[in-house]
Formats: structure tokens, sequence, C-alpha cells
């Protein structure tokens, strides 16, 4: 029998809590929790590999996980309960020991689990929220995050509880700047809040760019739904310019994984820039495609933008890298380059089409309006067999 025992040093072990723990053959802990019941401890958590490990040469014992709070809130409990049949006794957690300390409601609150995890992505995953609790670890600390807030021009107020319920209990109220000059126990919560929204959408007039040649916001629009990048997709944004495809996609899917491609220093600088401002924390490539991409994840979605006559290629490796179901776009306005992809694209798949998109846009002229052409573009598409 598994037994998953939440414990909050804010309040006393029940009594069925403590008869588990009397009763059982052998107890898993991590360090501090060890402290509070005072047992000893036959395995220490380190990893899940290893806890998983201890468990299966002892499955047929009486077992006793010792757990913070609520186990099945980002804890143990929720990593091993796919796995075992087990008994679960939770305790307030300290998310909600830390809200009552300043009265703060938190029904509407996102919650997110920074421990063992990257950072990476954060930006846009909050952007559209005023409350956000997140649980910490060494790396993604409370002055680390207040200085990843300050580099994505992120405006929260930050609140720092540092060991909640200890004698050494502290809560700061601090904001980002004052928070990245700090240090902090390692034990702490941070509670990030906004009295407005800090979502901002790119337009094309507040990107920083090399020139006016950008994917226009209809063509954009067209190339973004055929992509049909979701949340934890791999996406390839491949000769991205301004990095305004990579910064729109990570706005449509927070939870993707994006990397930018560009070998053009002035654009790779602009990237940086525009997804700094836009709050878009994507990864950016110095390289020339498809030569720089043998180290990134498989994609799901690849989007060519610029290929520097190397279309063919990419084409090729972009389709030998792309996960069943995966979708290639390519945005083209060169009839030479069309002949050639359209070429390329028929022998790879046997799900593929294109059209040409032209856009018209309204002038005043005198007391009325004309419309002026803006260049037309080739879409292609294709999905790789599942």
């Amino acid at each position: 029998m598994i037994n998953v025992i939440g414990i909050n040093p804010c309040r006393k072990l029940s009594r069925r809590a403590f008869e588990i723990i009397e009763s059982s053959d052998l107890i898993i802990s991590g360090e501090r929790n060890s402290h509070i019941i005072n047992k000893k401890i036959d395995f220490y958590i380190k990893d899940l590999k290893s806890t998983v490990e201890f468990i299966d040469k002892n499955i047929n014992k009486n077992i006793c996980i010792i757990a913070s709070g609520d186990p099945l809130f980002f804890g143990i409990g929720a990593s091993l309960s796919s796995r075992y049949k087990m008994n679960i006794l939770t305790e307030t957690s300290s998310i909600a020991i830390a809200m009552s300390r300043i009265n703060e409601d938190y029904h509407d609150a996102v919650f997110i689990s920074l421990h063992g995890r990257s950072i990476n992505g954060l930006a846009q995953r909050i952007e559209k929220n005023r409350k956000i609790i997140i649980l910490t670890d060494d790396e993604n600390n409370p002055s680390r995050i207040a200085k990843y807030l300050m580099e994505f021009n992120l405006n929260y107020e930050m609140y720092v509880f540092e060991n909640l319920c200890y004698d050494n209990e502290k809560i700061y109220k601090l904001n980002p700047e004052e928070a990245s000059k700090m240090s902090f126990s390692r034990l702490n919560i941070v509670y990030l809040k906004s009295n407005k929204d800090n979502y901002i959408y790119p337009d094309d007039d507040d990107l920083y760019k090399i020139n006016s040649n950008i994917t226009k916001s209809e063509i954009r629009d067209i190339t973004l739904r055929l992509l049909n990048i979701k949340d934890n997709d791999v996406f390839w944004d491949i000769g991205a310019g301004s990095g305004f495809i990579s910064i729109s996609a990570s706005k449509a899917a927070p939870g993707s994984l994006i990397y930018s491609i560009e070998k053009n220093k002035n654009a790779l600088r602009n990237i940086y820039l525009n997804s700094r401002r836009f709050h878009s924390d994507i990864n950016i490539i110095d390289g020339e495609a498809p030569y720089c991409l043998d180290d990134l994840p498989d994609p799901d979605a690849v989007f060519i933008g610029g290929s520097s006559g190397l279309i063919d290629d990419i084409i090729e490796y972009s389709y030998k890298r792309l996960r069943p179901g995966g979708r290639l776009v390519l945005n083209i306005a060169t009839l030479n380059s069309l002949a050639r992809a359209v070429n390329k694209m028929e022998k790879l798949f046997s799900n593929f089409s294109f059209e040409e998109v032209s856009v018209f846009k309204s002038s005043r002229i005198l007391s009325t309006f004309r419309f002026e052409p803006v260049n037309p573009v080739f879409i292609l598409h294709g999905e790789k067999d599942a």
C-alpha cells in the first residue's frame, strides 16, 4: 500500500496522518519535511526517476510518502498518481497560507511551477493575466524572475513569501527592480499582481525592422491559420526577418516552443528588440538554414519566409524533420522561386496546395477613395502524412 501524506508546518499532524506514518514499513520524504515529522527516513526524494525505482523495489511493502501541502498540486502525488494506486491525505497548501497572509482572493489567479522547469516562454504565458502565483526553485528564484520581468517589459507588483510558517517567515512587497537586487531564502513563493493587462499585440508600424518588406497583416493571418500552431508544438520560423511571424505565433500558442532563424545581423537585433518589446520569449537562432537546424528539436510546423536561394534544400530538409502531421507553409513573392517551390513540394507532400493572395488598400484621393494594390504573395502549404 502506498500512502501520500501532505503536511504543513503551520498545522499539527492529524490523527489519521500520524497513524499512517506510524504503521508504515518505509518512509519517503524530502529533506525539509523530514524535520517536521521527526522520523527515520528510508529514502530521500531527489528526483522522480530514483523515487520511482525505490518504490518499485519495495512495492509489496507499506510505503508512506511525505509531501508538502496538497500533494496533487504540482506535487509528488500528481507525478505518481498515474503510476500507482495510492491513498492521498491532503493538507492546506503553502499557496493558501500565502494568500491568507495578505488577505488576497486568488480564485482567478494563474498557477505556474518553475520548480525544475525552464523559465523560457514565461512572458507570453502570463502577459494576459493580472494575478500569477509562481512556485520557484534555486535557479528560478525571485531575483531571477524579477530580472526576467524587466527584460520583457512586464509590469507587475511582486510579493515574495519566505519560509512560511517558520520562525523566520518574511513577506516582501516589491517592484521588479527592487527584487532583482535582493537575495531570498530557498523556501519561497512569488505572487505577481497587476492592475491592468500586460498583453500587447505587434502592429506593423511599431516593429523594429530593416525596411517595409515584412509579412503584411492579411498575409500573416492566413499564414498562421495554415500553420495551426498549438501549445506544446515546436515551430521553426526560417528567414524570420523582423520576427513578426514568430511573435504572432507566440501570442496564438503561448505554450509552444518557437525558434526564430535568421542570418542577417541587423535583422537578428530587430528580432531581439521586438521580442522584448512585445513580451515574446522566443529562441533566436543566428545562422543560415538549413545548415543551422540540426540541433533543433523536430518541428510540428515550419514557416519559410526567406531562403536566400536555398529554397529547394530548405524545403527538403524541413520535410525530413517534420513530425507526422506537421505543416510546412511558405510565402513567396517571385515567379522563379514559386516554380522551384511548387516542383519540390509536389514531390514531397501528398497533401499540398497553394494560392495567390492579393490585397488592395484604400487610399484617399481628393474627396473620395481609391484602391492601391499590395504586391501579391503566393502561399504554399503542405501537411506531412501522419
